[in-house]
C-alpha cells in the first residue's frame, strides 16, 4: 500500500507540473518574451505555484525535468537570463547523469544543449558554446527525426557564432551545407529552425553586404504561409529589417508601402513597442527629409540618439540581440562598413573583459 501512494503521488505531482509547462508554453508561443510589467504578471500567475519554488518539490526525473524546463522558460520570458543560465545548465546535467535516458529522449536533450548554447552565446562563452555544437553532434542519431535535429541545432547554433565572432567567412561557409539539408528534410524540419536558417542568413549577407541576398532569405520568412504561426519575435524583426535592407538597396518607391504594412502587421500582433515605432517613424517621417548628405547624417544620429534612449529600458534592449541598429546607424553617421563597427565594438569588449 504504501508503495502504491508512493507511485501514486508522483504520477499526480508529474502529471501537475506537466500541466504547467504546457500551460507556460502555449502563453510563450503566442506572446514571445515579456516586454511589459503586464506580461511579467502574465507569466507570474502561470507559474505562481509551490511547485516551481524548489526542486525538492519533484519527486522523480519526469518530474524534475519539468522543473527545470519552467523556469528556465519563465525566467527567459521575462529577460532574468542569469537565472535562466543556471536553470538550463542544471536541466542538461540533468540529462548526462541519467545516460539511461538519453537514447529514448535525444529530442528533449538535444534542445536543452540548444536553449543552453543560446544563453551560452549571449553571455559570450563562446568557448563553451563550441563544447555545447560538439555535445549536440555527438548524439547518436538512431532516426530520422534526430538526424534533423541534430542537423538544425548544430548548424543553427555553428552560424549564430559565427555571425557573434564576426567570423563572416566561416558563416558563408556553412551555406551550401545549410541549403542542402533544408532540401534533404523539406516538410519534417521544425518551422522555427526554418525561421531561425532564414534570418541568420539574412543577417550574414547584410553585414557582408548582399542586400539581395539577405532579402531573399528574409522573403521566405514574410512570403511563406506555413511559417506565418511560427517564431514571433523572428517575424516582428524580420519585418524592421526588410525595411532596412530596402532602404540599403535604394528601393525608395516601395518603402512607403512597406513601411504601412509593417505597422499593421505590428499593431495587430500587439508588438507596436517604442523600438519598433521609432525605426518606422525614422523611415516614414524622417528619411524623405534626408535630401543631402549632411541632413541625411543628422537624421542618422537623431535616431542613433533615440534608439540609445530606448534601450536602456530592460523591456527594450533585447532587440539588440536580432540586429545591432545602433551600429547600423553609427555605420551611416560614420560611412563606414557596418561589419567594421561591429567588429570594433566587439574587440572593445573583448578587451575590457579581459583587463577585468
Amino acid at each position: 500500500t504504501k508503495e502504491e501512494d508512493t507511485i501514486l503521488e508522483k504520477q499526480v505531482n508529474e502529471r501537475k507540473y506537466n500541466y504547467i509547462k504546457q500551460t507556460l508554453l502555449e502563453y510563450f508561443k503566442i506572446n514571445g518574451t515579456a516586454r511589459n510589467d503586464k506580461e511579467i504578471n502574465e507569466y507570474r500567475k502561470i507559474t505562481n505555484s509551490d511547485l516551481c519554488s524548489g526542486e525538492d518539490r519533484a519527486l522523480s526525473y519526469n518530474a524534475k525535468h519539468d522543473f527545470y524546463y519552467i523556469n528556465s522558460l519563465y525566467y527567459f520570458a521575462i529577460g532574468d537570463l542569469m537565472n535562466y543560465y543556471s536553470h538550463q545548465k542544471k536541466l542538461v546535467v540533468l540529462f548526462e547523469t541519467h545516460p539511461e535516458r538519453l537514447q529514448e529522449e535525444a529530442k528533449n536533450y538535444l534542445a536543452a544543449l540548444g536553449n543552453y548554447y543560446n544563453i551560452c552565446l549571449s553571455f559570450k562563452k563562446y568557448e563553451e558554446c563550441l563544447g555545447i555544437i560538439k555535445k549536440i553532434r555527438a548524439v547518436p542519431a538512431k532516426s530520422i527525426r534526430t538526424q534533423i535535429l541534430i542537423f538544425s541545432y548544430s548548424y543553427e547554433r555553428e552560424l549564430g557564432l559565427y555571425l557573434a565572432t564576426n567570423e563572416y567567412n566561416k558563416g558563408i561557409s556553412l551555406v551550401e551545407d545549410i541549403e542542402k539539408g533544408i532540401r534533404l528534410y523539406k516538410g519534417k524540419i521544425q518551422n522555427v529552425s526554418i525561421i531561425s536558417f532564414c534570418f541568420h542568413l539574412a543577417k550574414l549577407y547584410f553585414v557582408t553586404k548582399e542586400y539581395s541576398k539577405s532579402l531573399r532569405w528574409l522573403n521566405k520568412i514574410l512570403n511563406d504561409q506555413t511559417l506565418k504561426d511560427s517564431g514571433p519575435e523572428h517575424h516582428c524583426f524580420s519585418r524592421i529589417m526588410n525595411l532596412i535592407v530596402h532602404f540599403e538597396l535604394g528601393n525608395y518607391d516601395l518603402l512607403a508601402y512597406i513601411v504601412k504594412s509593417t505597422y499593421r502587421f505590428l499593431h495587430k500582433r500587439n508588438r507596436l513597442y517604442k523600438f519598433e515605432t521609432s525605426i518606422l517613424n525614422f523611415i516614414r517621417k524622417k528619411l524623405p527629409k534626408g535630401t543631402s548628405q549632411k541632413v541625411l547624417i543628422e537624421i542618422f544620429k537623431e535616431l542613433k540618439t533615440e534608439l540609445e534612449e530606448i534601450t536602456r529600458d530592460p523591456f527594450e534592449k533585447t532587440v539588440l540581440e536580432y540586429f545591432d541598429f545602433i551600429s547600423w546607424a553609427e555605420s551611416k553617421i560614420e560611412n563606414r562598413p557596418f561589419a567594421e563597427i561591429v567588429r570594433e565594438k566587439a574587440t572593445s569588449t573583448k578587451n575590457e573583459s579581459g583587463r577585468q
